[in-house]
């Protein structure tokens, strides 16, 4: 399985150890002892919609503000020049962040995090560069890591047209970051085995 440096040729970023392992440890205990909603996706015609056939995840509510101003406000926006001078993009600011879990058997079948249609609303249309930070381990097993499957995987990432269907998945590790454009295609495939922590968000 590729480690993330192989993707940057890709234009994929990437940071090692973004949060440093006592942050993950503290987040993984906020996430795993939070309430949680059923993730959503965005529908064309009826707007947000539960679609387990898309995405099977939860997203943890009430996390403590301190912790994500500690991420968002601290962390992210120092790393705004560095993401625009990578992509080439204007920014001006971070959306609120996403702590997601995925227990056994959760997914999220391959989409993109930017849509072409109309109407859309600017929680999705604004957004300019995604943004995934894994809080726990993956590992081949549980005794290399907290969890094994929910490999972030990308698509499309080769010229050859015979190549567009097949996936890469990253090797992650507790701490990085992974930024790329929302028009990439993705998926996080099945967690087979334990529980994987991660933050979403998106520059805009």
């Amino acid at each position: 399985m590729p480690f993330p440096d192989f993707f940057e040729q890709f234009r994929i970023y990437s940071i090692y150890g973004f949060l440093p392992p006592e942050i993950c440890g503290q987040l993984c205990s906020e996430i795993e002892s939070a309430a949680t909603v059923t993730g959503e996706v965005w529908n064309p015609e009826t707007g947000k919609d539960v679609n387990e056939e898309i995405k099977k995840r939860k997203e943890a509510i009430g996390i403590p503000a301190s912790s994500e101003e500690a991420i968002r406000e601290k962390k992210l926006l120092a790393l705004m020049p560095a993401i625009e001078k990578h992509f080439s993009v204007k920014l001006t600011g971070v959306q609120p962040i996403k702590f997601t879990r995925y227990d056994e058997g959760d997914y999220y079948r391959m989409h993109r995090d930017i849509s072409t249609g109309v109407d859309l609303p600017s929680i999705i249309s604004d957004r300019k560069i995604s943004v995934i930070i894994f809080v726990n381990q993956e590992g081949e097993n549980r005794e290399e890591g907290d969890y094994c499957g929910g490999n972030l995987t990308f698509y499309g990432l080769l010229d050859n047209p015979g190549w567009h269907s097949v996936g890469l998945p990253l090797e992650s590790e507790a701490g990085l970051l992974i930024a790329f454009a929302p028009d990439v295609p993705h998926e996080v495939t099945t967690v087979t085995e334990g529980t994987r922590f991660s933050i979403t968000t998106w520059f805009v």
